[in-house]
């Protein structure tokens, strides 16, 4: 924290996140491991399916619910200095504008990419999409702002929400014990638990329409859960008072969670669930899931503490690279995905191994996409929102 009260502690840890969220969204294309716009088949025998789909799983079981954190800690502040009205007009616009850009024009332009790039020059295949572009609206990687806007405007209604910003204050309570975040952990897994019996992970949830189409809602407790503390750490200054050990006891049980419970879940001779016959951690009431659940709720929590208390005493300077990482993030967060999609079709001649490519596709999108973060935001009106 410098002398202005800013968290650059924090600001660099959101950045890795949405860069770790587009490397996420590479080795999906490269990886072959679940359904995405475009990918390309990885080369028989090769290791890319195991390597990148444990990169996948371990991910999702902490990344968004970290983002949703951050997002729940910088609340109260916004709310106390702007109040509650302007802080719901702001909210609206700045997360609202993007999601109407995602339904209506990102996500038809990913989903087509591939027709787009490689369609005929007739104008058949732009005929065929518009023709299709109904079908084309959604969210896609919008669904966490969506979620994000109903989170924000949600706690203005609760009391207190507008309570003084303690990210100048320079001590806080006494952050939790181990026997309360333990407590979080064990509810956390069930309420997860009880969640994936309804919406097994994988399972694409539709609210209202087709068009707001969420991926990832096996995981809602876990995102509401961590939103709500994220305010909680917030308004009682517990990153203040973050103790040095709790970075060491977030990495050991994060480690220990999964040498010990991921391969337990995953375990190939437990077979399909015969009620779905899908792979039985991914939900429908099945030990296997329980185990699960109690894994990706250990992840967030363990890896969360680990990277609060790396970056708040290893990564928290700032210098001109990080700022101008930091200003564009949001944006690279919004536009992303259509950037990956035609450099990864740019890319398809190049013949190497499908870990190879992921590692070329790596360091040639992430800095193509904040590249083109920088360019959107110099269009009119996006610099505001973006």
């Amino acid at each position: 924290m410098n002398h202005t009260g800013r968290r650059h502690d924090l600001d660099n840890l959101r950045t890795a996140l949405i860069v770790l969220v587009v490397l996420h969204h590479i080795a999906l294309i490269y990886g072959g491991v679940a359904p995405f716009y475009y990918q390309e088949t990885p080369e028989e025998g090769s290791l890319a399916p195991v390597l990148l789909g444990a990169f996948v799983l371990m991910n999702q079981a902490w990344f968004m619910g970290a983002m949703f954190f951050l997002a729940g800690y910088f609340t109260p502040g916004a709310i106390g200095r702007q109040g509650p009205s302007l802080f719901r007009r702001r909210r609206c616009i700045r997360l609202g504008v993007p999601i109407l850009l995602g339904l209506f024009v990102l996500e038809p332009v990913s989903r087509s990419a591939a027709c787009l790039y490689l369609g005929d020059k007739d104008g058949a295949a732009i005929r065929a999409i518009w023709s299709d572009y109904p079908d084309l609206i959604g969210l896609g990687p919008l669904w966490f702002v969506f979620l994000l806007l109903i989170f924000s405007i949600g706690s203005v209604l609760f009391p207190g929400g507008g309570q003084a910003d303690t990210n100048n204050q320079e001590a806080g309570q006494r952050f939790a014990g181990p026997l309360p975040i333990a407590a979080f952990v064990l509810g956390l897994a069930a309420a997860s638990f009880l969640c994936r019996m309804v919406i097994p992970i994988g399972t694409e949830f539709h609210l209202l329409s087709r068009q707001l189409n969420f991926p990832t809602m096996s995981y809602f407790p876990q995102y509401l859960a961590l939103f709500t503390i994220g305010v909680a750490a917030s308004k009682r200054g517990w990153l203040a008072s973050l103790p040095r050990f709790a970075g060491w006891i977030g990495l050991a049980t994060a480690v220990l969670a999964t040498l010990v419970l991921f391969p337990v879940s995953l375990d190939p001779r437990w077979g399909l669930n015969p009620a779905t016959g899908a792979p039985p951690f991914l939900g429908g009431g099945t030990w296997q899931s329980a185990v699960y659940a109690l894994w990706d709720s250990a992840m967030v929590v363990g890896v969360g503490l680990s990277l609060l208390a790396l970056f708040q005493r290893r990564l928290s300077g700032t210098g001109p690279v990080r700022r101008l990482m930091a200003r564009h993030s949001y944006a690279v967060y919004v536009i992303h995905i259509p950037v990956l999609l035609y450099a990864a079709l740019l890319l398809r001649e190049i013949e190497l191994s499908a870990m190879h490519k992921f590692a070329l596709a790596a360091v040639v999108m992430v800095p193509l996409c904040f590249a083109a973060a920088m360019l959107a935001r110099r269009l009119p009106g996006l610099n505001r929102v973006l």
